[in-house]
């Protein structure tokens, strides 16, 4: 499979295409998120807001990728150390 090159600063750097699909799941669970939320406050249905905790954590996760998924290996390190401290936290 073929992902192309793109040229930064003189030097050769692979497309990010995994890059589209967290765009898309971000947008879906940010989505999937509100329409819980909204629905679950109309219902007073306290598991379905739960469940939209749920989508916005899963939405939260997406953008910390890819806001890192640009950045130095550091900074990957950094996101994924503060991905897998919330999940301990839950």
């Amino acid at each position: 499979m073929h992902y192309g090159l793109l040229s930064v600063g003189g030097m050769p750097q692979f497309a990010k295409p995994e890059q589209p699909a967290l765009w898309i799941a971000l947008a879906i669970n940010a989505s999937f998120f509100v329409i819980e939320i909204v629905a679950g406050a109309a219902a007073g249905s306290v598991p379905l807001q739960a469940d939209a905790l749920d989508f916005l954590g899963d939405a939260a996760n997406y953008a910390v990728s890819l806001g890192a998924a640009g950045m130095a290996l550091t900074w990957r390190t950094r996101a994924s150390l503060l991905k897998g401290a919330t999940l301990g936290l839950f």
